[in-house]
């Protein structure tokens, strides 16, 4: 036909497809090297965000109350055996963060004076009683701590307005910071904080956040009180990148309050994703490096403590949590950067609903229950006994819950889950072991030993080294308690991973109970393993995709897996370990076994108190798996005291 193109040739149709086949690899380069190499390199050194749910436990992730969480695990990483440090309370898990160190761990270097210590009786200078001010956390990893709630300055001390360069006056190194000096701490708005006021920092061992800013990476923490502020005082000398700080009392000045969204309070805990979105994370990108963002959240934990466990007001604020993370993501995926970051949501700690101590039944909770046992109170009241009674040498007079007499001979600190108890070195003390102190300080062991073993709602007691070994207890080394500063006995209380009676859980289906001393409706700082057995879910390009590590994990393994991905040298000295078998490239890990630490004691009528701690190991490292106590009947086999415990345990 006229005009008609010309057939093409055998040879063009063969050029053709050359071309078309060359252009389809050097797309199929690019592409790789886009989507593949970017991520790699980012892996090795990538930004990190670990926000912390304080109270969260593994049976409170649902489609319900978390899609975002649940969605971000189903993408990337899921560790089902992940563990706090005992004892599971706040400022020992913020700790051990911070440093990955156990509480009793060699690597921690013991410093100054405190009742922690068994034979020190020297009030402690911030709150005048010889009770630390955040007892018994004096089990810190090498360290004194910043008190936990809010402190009040002394009266007349004016508030800095917001701005005011913060500063904490120079002390002996380490010490408590006053209660003036923390208040000016948390009063400043979002600012650099001048490390350099507080010698030696807080905790003594090397943290996280000092090897972040030593590397020239952009740090900031979030959080409550002490678990913002206790990581991050440090001094970090000749730093090139800023480190930021914001806690839940600092009030926000006006030239952030416009930016966050109307009915925002004026506290970070009210809406602590839009502090950070509006203030924290613009700087950090701003400084071109990768950085590290700490963020805890206080607000599952605090609703179960007010309003009780499963309560509506917990079930909103671990809505509330999802929400937020869920806008945190979509924040980052706006900005481009989602696929460049690195998010680990966790948890410090779970939680037990607190029996009332004449009850059995999470039900009979009530706003007006006194729930707390006090158990300084109760062993006074044995102590009235007089030679009748289980405790004749301790006496009533000498039995002390604040400040220490001549005539104290037992000291006792309450925390909720946990109560640490001080045979502190005064005369009274000597006088009983005619003069040798060791010796009163042994004979009073003794006598709470075995007064503690007769109480209904006691669980396991683990006792210092430096006391001896009694039948029916733990001893610390086992427990890694065993630091230079840790008290002379570590109480807890019963538990059981149900409710005590019928129907086993609450209305919400989160099972778990037991006694406290605190009035708190929900506690932790005890060894079961509600309060042990936290979340861990990661997702970013240092991790492996759609991953259930089954191995033991832990707090004191976060801070080494964070150096190891934000592309900083190993830690040193750490009790924890980088969690290999979840990275990109990492390792699987071996050598995991669970191993079970019986003591048990038989008593003159023949009944057995038998007390288990489970440990779990994965490779080097040990966790702390749980604790119980049971009361057997003569005749009742290890075996058989051994699967009440653990059925007690629970899963």
């Amino acid at each position: 036909m006229a005009g008609a193109p010309p057939r093409p040739t055998t040879r063009d149709l063969l050029n053709q497809f050359i071309t078309l086949l060359l252009l389809i690899v050097a797309l199929s380069i690019s592409l790789t090297y886009l989507f593949f190499q970017t991520p790699q390199a980012a892996s090795a050194n990538a930004a990190t965000i670990v926000i912390v749910w304080s109270g969260m436990r593994p049976d409170m992730v649902s489609a319900d109350l978390t899609p975002r969480l649940l969605s971000l695990g189903d993408e990337g990483v899921v560790a089902l055996d992940h563990h706090a440090v005992f004892p599971t309370s706040d400022l020992v898990q913020a700790a051990t963060l911070a440093t990955g160190l156990a509480p009793g761990s060699s690597a921690a270097t013991a410093s100054g004076p405190g009742s922690g210590n068994l034979d020190v009786a020297t009030p402690d200078p911030a709150t005048g009683t010889g009770v630390l001010g955040d007892a018994p956390y004096w089990v810190l990893p090498g360290a004194t701590v910043v008190t936990a709630s809010t402190p009040t300055p002394p009266a007349g001390t004016p508030t800095p307005p917001a701005g005011t360069p913060t500063a904490v006056a120079p002390t002996p190194s380490p010490v408590i910071p006053t209660a003036a000096g923390v208040q000016q701490l948390r009063n400043d708005a979002v600012l650099q904080v001048d490390q350099s006021a507080v010698p030696g920092g807080v905790l003594v061992p090397p943290t996280l956040a000092t090897a972040l800013l030593q590397a020239g990476l952009g740090v900031s923490y979030q959080g409550q009180g002490g678990q913002a502020l206790l990581p991050t005082l440090m001094n970090v000398s000749a730093r090139a990148t800023p480190l930021f700080v914001i806690d839940d009392s600092i009030v926000y000045p006006a030239a952030l309050q416009a930016q966050l969204p109307p009915g925002t309070g004026a506290s970070v805990a009210t809406d602590m994703t839009q502090a950070y979105l509006k203030t924290l994370l613009p700087s950090l990108i701003a400084t071109h490096k990768p950085f590290f963002s700490f963020i805890a959240v206080p607000t599952i934990a605090a609703a179960a403590a007010t309003s009780g466990l499963g309560s509506p007001d917990q079930l909103a604020a671990i809505r509330d949590a999802d929400h937020n993370l869920g806008e945190l993501l979509d924040s980052l995926n706006g900005q481009g950067i989602l696929g460049a970051v690195n998010i680990i949501v966790t948890s410090d700690h779970g939680l037990l609903g607190v029996l009332a101590p004449s009850s059995q039944h999470l039900a009979d909770q009530s706003p007006a229950a006194t729930l707390g046992l006090s158990v300084a109170a109760r062993m006074r009241q044995e102590a009235r006994r007089g030679t009748a009674g289980l405790l004749p040498d301790v006496g009533t007079a000498g039995i002390a819950d604040g400040s220490v007499t001549a005539d104290t001979t037992v000291l006792v600190a309450a925390q909720e889950g946990t109560d640490a108890i001080t045979f502190p070195e005064t005369p009274a003390v000597q006088r009983l072991g005619n003069g040798d102190a060791a010796a009163g300080r042994k004979l009073l062991a003794r006598e709470v030993v075995d007064w503690w073993q007769t109480q209904s709602w006691a669980g396991p007691l683990f006792v210092n080294d430096r006391l001896g070994s009694f039948d029916g207890t733990l001893p610390f080394h086992a427990a890694q308690l065993a630091h230079a500063r840790a008290p002379a006995l570590i109480a807890t209380f019963a538990s059981t991973s149900a409710d005590a009676a019928p129907p086993a859980v609450n209305p919400e289906n989160f099972a778990g109970s037991g006694y406290a001393d605190g009035p708190a409706l929900a506690s932790s700082g005890g060894p079961s393993r509600r309060e042990l057995h936290t979340i861990f879910y990661a997702l970013g390009p240092s991790f492996r995709s759609q991953i259930r590590d089954l191995a033991p994990t832990g707090a004191v393994d976060l801070a080494p897996t964070i150096a190891r991905v934000m592309g900083i040298p190993d830690l040193k000295g750490v009790d924890g370990r980088v969690m290999s078998e979840i990275l990109n490239g990492g390792e699987p890990i071996s050598g995991v076994k669970t191993v079970n630490v019986p003591s048990k004691r038989v008593r003159a009528d023949g009944s057995i108190v038998y007390v288990l701690l489970q440990l779990e190991q994965a490779g080097s490292v040990t966790y702390f798996a749980g604790a119980g106590l049971t009361i057997g009947q003569p005749g009742d086999s290890d075996a058989t005291l051994q699967q009440r415990v653990m059925h007690q345990l629970g899963p």
